[in-house]
């Protein structure tokens, strides 16, 4: 069980509520087309100490942590914009590359979530298209969404500080939870500003090896932009697995 600490980069930092990982709360406010609407409504069904707890986030990461998974409590903080930040440590310090990874989130945070908007958006047409049996209901899947629409139909959850690297900083595994796919959900792989693969078991898969092909997916070398291109490239021959405990 890792132990709580205040860490100079990463703030507040306590054991989530599996004891597996570390974890804090951050408002991300660059991704509200994907927040959940309704927040004085949500907020009104809490009981007041959580009600408390909620719009006092960053006073309560320890009170929040084992309890953040409970439907209530997850739908306002997400209502909120507040998500979880979970550090992988498996039985290790925080790493230099994974505290990098957060400081280049927070300094490039604009950026990275307008590309991680802008590659959702176009996974989501691959998949309408390659895929139209997963979106049996046309009237609730929009063919060309714009990211408000997308956000009434998939959520985002959070995102895990992983412990590979690449040229001193670890990328994020972020995750989603899309009305189309509830029973697996959906993953991404963002390493410094650019997203490198989007996908389900397969992005874990390419963080432990990223010349693993993903091309069997639906997210293919094809549908990424130049500049993913070019960064899957640097990721890849400077990648440094997570270290053996």
């Amino acid at each position: 069980m890792p132990s709580p600490l205040q860490h100079p980069v990463l703030g507040q930092l306590v054991p989530d509520q599996w004891n597996d990982e570390l974890v804090t709360f951050r408002q991300f406010p660059h991704m509200q087309p994907f927040w959940t609407a309704g927040s004085d409504e949500i907020l009104g069904d809490l009981s007041p100490q959580h009600r408390q707890y909620v719009q006092d986030y960053r006073n309560h990461i320890a009170e929040l942590s084992p309890i953040c998974r409970n439907m209530d409590v997850h739908s306002a903080l997400q209502s909120l914009g507040v998500y979880e930040i979970s550090i992988r440590v498996d039985g290790a310090d925080i790493s230099t590359p994974q505290a990098a990874a957060y400081e280049y989130f927070c300094t490039h945070e604009e950026k990275i979530c307008r590309n991680v908007t802008d590659a959702l958006l176009r996974y989501y047409r691959v998949a309408r298209q390659r895929l139209s049996d997963w979106f049996d209901d046309d009237d609730d899947y929009p063919d060309d969404p714009t990211s408000e629409m997308l956000g009434k139909i998939i959520r985002f959850d959070g995102f895990t500080i992983v412990r590979c690297s690449a040229n001193g900083i670890a990328p994020l595994r972020l995750a989603w939870d899309p009305d189309w796919d509830l029973e697996h959900g959906l993953l991404m792989a963002v390493y410094k500003d650019e997203v490198l693969a989007i996908g389900s078991d397969d992005v874990d898969d390419f963080l432990d090896d990223p010349t693993v092909s993903s091309e069997y997916g639906i997210w293919t070398s094809e549908d990424m932009t130049d500049s993913e291109r070019t960064m899957l490239q640097q990721f890849a021959d400077d990648f440094e697995p997570a270290e053996e405990m």
